[in-house]
């Protein structure tokens, strides 16, 4: 037994935390930086984006490159058509993600209306019990 603890079983709180065991820690990486938080590899979505941006930046560069090599300029036209072909691109971008959105809130409303039904059954089960005498005194304060 510890100092000052009684040897009496005690519960621990809804609240708490699980505890883990000794030696292994719970979290994958360190959060004490913001750099580990974004940076994490394992578990995050860096190592998805992480081949796409490699070869968006050599496009970009090899382009760039050879841009200035050959004197390019785009006139007021071409400029019109990137314009309007990168808002097409985020209309339909957005409208994706919008999508998406309303099948979360779809998918959200359906557990909470679950919930609310398990939550309806379980108390409505308890009332009837201690109706019926079926509860002991320790069941009922909890």
């Amino acid at each position: 037994l510890t100092p000052g603890h009684s040897g009496a079983s005690t519960t621990l709180p809804l609240h708490s935390a699980p505890v883990a065991a000794p030696g292994h820690s719970m979290l994958r990486f360190n959060s004490s930086s913001w750099f580990s938080s974004v940076f994490v590899f394992y578990g995050g979505v860096f190592p998805r984006l992480l081949i796409p941006a490699i070869c968006y930046v050599a496009y970009v560069v090899t382009l760039y490159q050879f841009c200035m090599k050959s004197n390019f300029g785009l006139s007021a036209d071409g400029l019109k058509f990137i314009a309007g072909a990168t808002t097409f691109m985020l209309i339909f971008r957005l409208n994706q993600c919008y999508s998406r959105m309303q099948r979360a809130n779809k998918m959200l409303v359906d557990a909470i209306c679950g919930l609310r039904a398990i939550v309806g059954v379980t108390c409505a089960n308890l009332c009837t019990a201690e109706r019926n005498g079926q509860l002991s005194e320790e069941q009922r304060q909890a």
